[in-house]
């Protein structure tokens, strides 16, 4: 099951498949799992998330913010954007996250 997670929602559990991930966001000990179709809360801190994922197109690019970087749709000097959604990224992994955007 590396192509997919089980995220819970409410009472059951979801599958969800990786590519439809778009990135998770921090929220204290829980976070928040945003997807093509829905957003899931989970009680899983970011770090732990992240290891679980463990699939290569999933970046961690701020302490609060993990990226699926297939869905980064553009970039300035401080955020990716997914679509509308600008999403902040470190100083300290901006090296990381451009070594994945191949630029012109």
């Amino acid at each position: 099951m590396k192509e997919a997670v089980f995220l819970k929602n409410r009472d059951k559990y979801e599958r969800v498949e990786i590519s439809n991930i778009m990135y998770v966001e921090a929220d204290g000990s829980y976070s928040k799992v945003v997807t093509l179709d829905g957003v899931y809360s989970i009680t899983v801190n970011l770090q732990t998330v992240y290891k679980k994922i463990n699939h290569p197109f999933f970046l961690r690019v701020h302490r609060s913010y993990i990226v699926n970087i297939q869905c980064i749709t553009s970039f300035d000097n401080h955020h990716v954007f997914i679509d509308d959604i600008a999403i902040p990224y470190s100083k300290a992994r901006k090296g990381e996250l451009m070594s994945h955007l191949h630029k012109l």
